[in-house]
């Protein structure tokens, strides 16, 4: 056993004058703990600690790691979920970890919670050692051992080897505390495939942000302006609890983290409640629903300046305990106004319904009135992303009602009042114009392969058949290249997937250089596989165009800085005459029983069906 405890994150060693004491202690607390233990097995990445975790709750918050382990009141968790709601005071779990023949030596602890103030994490090893660890979302996010927006511990576990993992969480906020043991290797996939959701949700904030910020600029509309203000504050809250604004807006300021859940709400509920006023017009449609908004919307201005005077856990509660509040406030109003004729509201019903389900969801997990499980974890963001939708719907029904009211004044104005209608139909116009160029923009961007420029299959496959009918009614002959990167997965993984991006990316420059006219077409068929239609050319003039494409391919060294890599590709060609018959997709087959031939004949060629 070693001779003193180690001393981590700044914590006091257990040692001096009390060490004898203490090191009898610790003995004793190691025979008490759990003989179920959690085995870790060969061929498994990843483990959920809870059904293995026994809990015990401190309410007065005084218990150190000695006399949390000594307490008789531990509890199994099993199949319960580890939600607590805003319980006061600490909560303890332990887990028994013995590795029963994994090869894995190193493990990642992680706590998918982005909102607990402080974790103790003690890490009892069979030969005495303790270990102690810190984090939270009140401690700098550079002291975390990986940079991920959950709180996280790269814990030595080796095969044969034996830890009792007991954690201490502390914290002001709702107490959450799932916990899961991953390899390294399996976070890191588990952090990919994330990071693709997270990136498509926030990529859908900043769209419609963006869109109906331009929209407001354009037509100085209060709803859009409004809008916006909503789906930027929204956005705030959904970076607040999924930990991405600790990561990315203030990693080194953990006083702002821990009081931007509240402000962000507080934000949140205020810019809703207007946008709610502005959509609704419920000052003219309902002058005393108005007054109990404006109410609202006045209390959670003064919760914005009492959130960094209040405790934590008040503001916070006060803040979630407003979500019941104006959830029913907002469906009366819609519904009302939907019954009385106001079409738009519909829509915004619809919309709302989906985003306060999911909100309210998420609340009661809070509180733990709910478990905690995908659809009500992620709840907000499944609503939103409905809510988003449906709401472009809403907004374009509002803005042709805009324009129907628009056109009634413009018949009941004097000239005066007319003309400047007018001048605000020419900015509506304006705004239209700019929004078909932009449809017109995306449509094109929607025809092509986001990596290399060329067109994608679905273009391609639209293209060829009319090709194929003006070559068949000039009398054309009509050609087809397929090509295919040799060994292109031993350059993925050689090299790795951003030098596989580069090999592409030369294989469609070169072959888009070699294009002669607009007809010509150079298409991404899948994977390494590009197509060049050619019309007008007959098979040995496509051969040579071929053999132009594999010499300018073999001569590129993709990327300039990176490996030399000998870049080399095979090449199918099909030829035919559409006036003879047949069907364009025939050919495309010719040219891919021709590729396939150049593999098997050494690759590094051009093959003519």
């Amino acid at each position: 056993m070693a001779a003193s405890l180690p001393r981590q994150h700044g914590l006091g060693p257990i040692a001096g004058r009390r060490y004898w004491r203490c090191l009898v202690a610790l003995l004793c607390l190691l025979l008490a703990l759990p003989a179920a233990a959690l085995e870790l097995v060969p061929g498994r990445e990843v483990y959920d600690l809870a059904p293995a975790a026994e809990a015990l709750r401190d309410p007065d918050a005084h218990l150190d790691l000695s006399s949390a382990l000594a307490a008789t009141q531990w509890q199994p968790l099993g199949a319960r979920s580890p939600v607590f709601g805003f319980a006061s005071g600490a909560f303890w779990f332990r887990t028994r970890i013995v590795n029963a023949g994994n090869a894995e030596g190193r493990w990642v602890y992680v706590v998918p919670y982005a909102l607990l103030d402080r974790l103790t994490l003690h890490i009892l090893r069979a030969d005495g050692r303790v270990e102690i660890r810190e984090s939270g979302d009140r401690t700098p996010f550079d002291t975390r051992d990986l940079k991920h927006r959950h709180f996280n511990f790269l814990i030595d576990i080796g095969p044969g080897e034996r830890v009792d993992l007991v954690l201490r969480v502390h914290t002001d906020s709702s107490v959450q505390v799932p916990q899961e043991l991953l390899t390294r290797s399996a976070f890191l996939k588990r952090n990919h495939e994330s990071q693709l959701g997270i990136g498509i949700y926030y990529g859908i904030l900043l769209a419609l942000l963006l869109v109906n910020l331009t929209l407001w600029l354009v037509l100085r509309e209060a709803t859009y302006g409004w809008y916006v203000a909503y789906v930027a504050s929204f956005g705030l809250v959904q970076m607040n609890l999924n930990g991405l604004s600790f990561e990315y807006l203030w990693p080194g300021l953990p006083t702002l983290a821990n009081l931007a859940m509240a402000l962000s709400m507080a934000l949140g509920l205020m810019t809703m409640s207007l946008f709610t006023r502005t959509f609704l017009d419920l000052p003219r449609n309902r002058p005393r629903l108005d007054r109990v908004f404006r109410v609202f919307i006045q209390a959670q201005a003064v919760m914005l300046v009492a959130v960094a005077l209040l405790p934590y856990r008040v503001a916070i509660m006060i803040e979630t305990a407003s979500v019941f509040l104006i959830v029913p406030l907002i469906l009366y109003a819609a519904v009302s106004l939907w019954r009385s004729g106001f079409r738009p509201a519909g829509w915004f019903l619809l919309a709302w319904t989906v985003l306060l389900l999911g909100t309210v969801a998420y609340a009661l997990v809070s509180f733990g009135v709910l478990p905690k499980w995908f659809i009500t974890e992620y709840g907000i963001q499944i609503g939103s992303a409905l809510e988003l939708t449906l709401l472009s719907f809403a907004l374009s029904f509002r803005l042709r009602a805009l324009e129907q009211e628009k056109q009634r004044l413009v018949r009941a104005a004097n000239d005066e009042l007319e003309l400047r209608v007018a001048r605000r139909t020419e900015e509506l116009n304006r705004a239209l114009d700019e929004l078909a160029a932009a449809n017109r923009q995306l449509h094109e961007v929607s025809r092509r392969d986001g990596l290399t420029g060329a067109y994608n299959r679905r273009f391609l496959e639209q293209s060829l058949d009319l090709l194929w009918a003006e070559c068949r009614n000039a009398g054309e002959a009509f050609s087809v290249l397929m090509l295919d990167i040799d060994h292109f997965k031993s350059i993925n993984d050689r090299h790795g997937h951003l030098v596989g991006d580069e090999c592409l990316k030369a294989v469609a420059d070169a072959a888009h250089a070699s294009l002669r006219g607009p007809r010509e077409c150079l298409a991404r068929w899948g994977g390494e596989e590009f197509i060049v239609l050619l019309p007008g050319l007959e098979g040995p003039q496509a051969a040579e165009r071929g053999e132009q494409i594999r010499a300018a391919i073999a001569g590129r060294r993709p990327p300039p800085q990176g490996p030399r890599i000998e870049m080399r590709v095979s090449i199918g060609v099909a030829s035919g005459l559409p006036r003879h018959g047949g069907a364009p997709l025939d050919l495309v087959g010719s040219a891919d029983q021709a590729l396939y031939r150049a593999k098997r004949e050494g690759r590094d060629r051009v093959v003519l069906a």
